[in-house]
């Protein structure tokens, strides 16, 4: 039960799949990250990639388990200080993301408030040349994952769609939470959740 007394804090969630352009967003629109802290496991490798033989996507596959506890203890830490969070990743199902806000919506000291940021891709094929790019050109590393489970009713308190053929400027907001279903790779994006 939210407790009015407590100070409102908020949590953003970027949900995508892989190459869909939630880093591109993120460039795009840097004023997103003003105020937030940014947690995202592919960061973390890539700041361990820093000064390293190895590419993000080499360490992202060796020490796994390590940055997932790096992840999960930046987290943690950010939820005890308070500060508002931006989280970066693919977040593809209701498990891993319930576990990755439960600490928040546990605070004794802050009332968090969810955002789900759902990316849309323009394209399949331009979702795929990114892929590429990235594993080739940068050696980033690009999860296998294929498709992602929408949020469900009730599990965030505001839905935000960016995506479809103009990533930049197609925006729509649902605080209601009400939509769910899948994305798949493969299917044509441009008209789903209008």
């Amino acid at each position: 039960m939210e407790n009015p007394e407590k100070p409102i804090r908020e949590i953003k969630m970027l949900i995508g799949l892989p190459g869909a352009g939630k880093s591109t967003y993120l460039k795009e629109h840097p004023e997103i990250l003003k105020g937030y802290t940014f947690i995202s496991v592919d960061g973390i490798a890539q700041e361990r990639s820093k000064g390293s033989d190895l590419t993000a996507a080499q360490i992202h596959d060796q020490q796994y388990d390590s940055i997932i506890n790096e992840f999960n203890s930046r987290l943690k830490k950010a939820v005890e200080q308070g500060d508002n969070i931006l989280i970066e990743g693919v977040n593809a199902t209701l498990e891993k993301r319930t576990k990755r806000l439960t600490g928040a919506r546990n605070s004794d000291q802050f009332n968090y408030k969810t955002t789900a940021i759902i990316i849309l891709p323009p394209s399949e094929e331009i979702r795929q040349e990114r892929i590429k790019r990235r594993i080739y050109e940068e050696g980033r590393f690009s999860s296998p994952i294929s498709e992602i489970e929408m949020p469900q009713h009730g599990e965030f308190d505001n839905l935000i769609y960016i995506g479809g053929k103009n990533l930049s400027k197609n925006v729509r907001e649902n605080p209601q939470g009400n939509h769910t279903g899948y994305i798949k790779s493969g299917r044509h994006l441009d008209n789903i959740h209008r």
